[in-house]
């Protein structure tokens, strides 16, 4: 049985999210989210930790659900919903090197998926 990650294991993830989306130009709105223009609309992402296993989710929403579904994008065509989880088993750096990799196929026009 893999041991609980500990709680500054869980804060590296969610510290590695955040420093990656402020060096790309989100904008934190002073609650909960950081804002990020994609080049289908207004992405919100809020990074938390776990508190059952591994490192963390990133909860994100796109403000235009169907420009968002229409260019490829994997999110739920009525919510903007586009949320990733990394339970047990993930790494925290692989996990933010994912989440990196996701995002930034979407700022360059791809569709999200690895």
């Amino acid at each position: 049985m893999p041991r609980p990650m500990k709680k500054a294991e869980r804060r590296r993830f969610v510290k590695g999210i955040i420093d990656y989306l402020l060096s790309i130009g989100a904008v934190y709105d002073g609650e909960w989210y950081y804002d990020i223009e994609t080049p289908v609309g207004l992405l919100r992402v809020r990074p938390d930790e776990n508190t059952i296993g591994g490192p963390g989710s990133v909860f994100c929403r796109f403000d235009e659900p169907k420009r968002a579904k229409e260019a490829g994008v994997g999110c739920n065509p009525y919510s903007g919903k586009w949320n990733y989880y990394y339970f047990d088993g993930w790494l925290v750096d692989l996990a933010v090197k994912d989440f990196q990799a996701r995002l930034g196929s979407v700022l360059a026009g791809g569709n999200g998926k690895r």
